[in-house]
């Protein structure tokens, strides 16, 4: 059987791996990302497009504002709604000057309005100072007040372009909107408000816009009518021809051909208007950032193929003869040869990774059986230390509690108190199994409180709330009891006052959470950072060796991730909080 050398291996197979992932990357760029980066582009250049649309909703916004300023105005109400409104009274002349003012002021501020006509189903008719309303301009405008008296609708509605009289034979091309006017209380039709828009001002807004985005862009009413198109010397009404339904739907995306060139033809409807801006965008355009995005990094990836070839080569030379040597002393290593060495004299890595293997496999040669005998029992005379440093001091409270219940009492409850003790030592002298469930430690608790009942009397009250998911989690055993002693013996200083210790437990964030609470003295910040940092002092509410003894003992057993936290303020509460791993004890261990 013919050996191929791991040189040839090591050269092809780079090679081969990195044309692999380049032809992927390739392909994924081509196929999958470029179509979603046109997109992208696409949609970009048609929202930066859409200023044209932009601009005129905010003005025919504007003027719908303005149409109901004045539809609110008191005067223009009472003058649509009086009866006989040119009669010439003084009030009835102060409230037309009124109206003719707001008129005209609005003319001033907004440009884009040529002229503004208010005229009432009463024959009132008014009109801003640059409008002149002759015997056939009122019939044109009268038309307008039957319609919308006819309709009953509340909607504006627009004409077509059409000229409007701004004095002796001078007119200008005007899109007029007509909007009805009822009564505020009792909704009865009152007349209507024609504004008329300046179609050279829209013009020269559009031309602005179009020009600026070199856009080419149509606005159209429903009826096809081209109202303002850029570039102006182009004739677009064959594209409506071609595509009626433009006229028809509210919003469309298409590409078509036109002029000769692929476009996207864009058309939106602008709000509260019977008009349609069509744009249409050359695809060349659009795609042009990203065609150039493709190209270079197709370029990348060509230059990264004949970068991966030359590095092949160089790698193959390089690594060839050490990385055999290893090769052959770690499968030696493997079948559990320990005096395998490696011959590597290279000035490079790879000599110093030689004498390093060397090294190591001296190392673990002398270490690695004594290692594990060490660490196991290291890990077991921890516990039993840590053990053997909490029982004697328990004891010497418990047993001291006895003491003072046989002076103060007629030991008519010896009974019950030696019964819990019992019970409590019988549990914490269990050493064979360093873990419990948290159903048995809450039992040797109880065992504990009832001990210290009789001591304290009733200057505090005990209660728990356990969610009953967490009843079966694995705890370490004697973990709780010592942090009620720390509440019992150095929070609860005043033997008159009501004090209380709860025990809460929950799972949250694939955590156990126990927490031990109570209301006795607490502690400040730096007594409160102290303990947390597991620094021991002299005096204090935490002068004992539990916490500590706990802190370890969680460390020892679950790790790093898991610890135990106080928090306190002064006077109000104490919170001392377990964080240990979900681990639910076996049927076995449960028994």
């Amino acid at each position: 059987m013919k050996v191929i050398s791991i040189a040839y291996k090591i050269f092809f197979g780079i090679l081969l791996l990195s044309g692999f992932f380049l032809t992927l990357m390739w392909i994924t760029v081509d196929r999958m990302y470029a179509d979603v980066l046109k997109e992208k582009e696409i949609q970009y250049n048609i929202t930066v497009s859409n200023k044209t649309k932009e601009q005129f909703d905010f003005i025919i916004d504007l003027m719908n504002r303005t149409l109901n300023s004045f539809i609110e105005n008191d005067s223009l109400q009472n003058l649509l709604y009086s009866e006989a409104p040119n009669q010439g009274d003084r009030d009835t002349e102060e409230e037309k000057q009124s109206v003719t003012t707001l008129l005209n002021n609005t003319l001033e501020l907004q440009s884009f309005i040529h002229s503004i006509h208010v005229l009432g189903v009463n024959d009132l008719t008014l009109s801003t100072h640059n409008a002149v309303l002759d015997a056939e301009g009122l019939a044109f405008y009268r038309e307008y007040l039957s319609h919308a008296r006819s309709n009953y609708s509340r909607k504006g509605t627009w004409s077509t372009l059409h000229n409007a009289n701004t004095g002796p034979s001078y007119t200008v091309k005007v899109l007029s909107y007509t909007h009805p006017v009822y009564d505020k209380n009792s909704h009865r039709f009152l007349g209507v408000i024609i504004i008329n828009l300046d179609y050279e001002v829209l013009q020269k807004m559009f031309f602005a816009t179009s020009i600026q985005l070199n856009d080419r862009a149509i606005i159209v009413n429903s009826e096809g009518e081209i109202l303002f198109n850029y570039p102006h010397f182009i004739d677009f009404h064959s594209i409506f021809t071609d595509y009626p339904e433009l006229l028809e739907n509210r919003t469309m995306q298409f590409n078509a051909k036109i002029f000769g060139k692929e476009n996207l033809i864009v058309s939106e409807t602008i709000d509260l208007a019977d008009l349609k801006v069509v744009r249409i965008i050359p695809a060349d355009t659009m795609t042009k950032d990203l065609n150039n995005i493709v190209t270079s990094t197709k370029s990348i990836l060509i230059l990264c193929i004949m970068i991966c070839i030359f590095y092949a080569i160089w790698l193959t030379t390089t690594i060839t003869r050490p990385l055999r040597v290893l090769t052959e002393a770690c499968n030696r290593i493997e079948q559990s040869d320990l005096s395998a060495r490696v011959q590597i004299r290279t000035k490079d890595e790879f000599g110093l990774l030689g004498k390093t293997f060397n090294l190591m496999v001296e190392q673990l040669s002398r270490n690695f059986e004594r290692e594990l005998t060490d660490q196991k029992r290291k890990s077991e005379i921890q516990f039993q230390l840590l053990q053997a440093q909490i029982n004697p001091h328990f004891l010497y409270n418990t047993l001291d509690s006895i003491k003072w219940m046989a002076v103060m009492q007629d030991v008519n409850n010896i009974a019950e108190m030696s019964t819990a003790l019992i019970h409590l030592l019988k549990y914490n002298l269990q050493q064979s199994d360093a873990s419990a469930t948290l159903k048995e430690e809450l039992e040797s608790v109880k065992n504990y409180i009832t001990i210290q009942k009789f001591r304290y009397g009733d200057t505090f009250t005990y209660t728990t709330d356990i969610s009953d998911d967490t009843l079966d989690c694995c705890v370490l055993r004697f973990v709780l009891q010592p942090l009620v002693e720390n509440c019992i013996i150095h929070g609860f200083d005043d033997i008159d006052s009501s004090y209380r210790i709860h025990i809460a437990a929950f799972i949250q964030n694939d955590c156990l959470h126990i927490r031990v609470i109570d209301n006795g003295n607490g502690m400040n910040q730096e007594e409160r950072s102290r303990v947390n940092l597991g620094v021991s002092k002299q005096k204090g509410r935490f002068s004992n060796i539990g916490t500590q003894n706990i802190r370890e003992r969680i460390k020892l057993y679950f790790g790093d991730d898991y610890n135990l936290i106080y928090d306190s303020e002064p006077n109000v509460v104490t919170v001392a909080e377990l964080i240990l791993p979900v681990i639910y004890a076996t049927p076995d261990e449960k028994n």
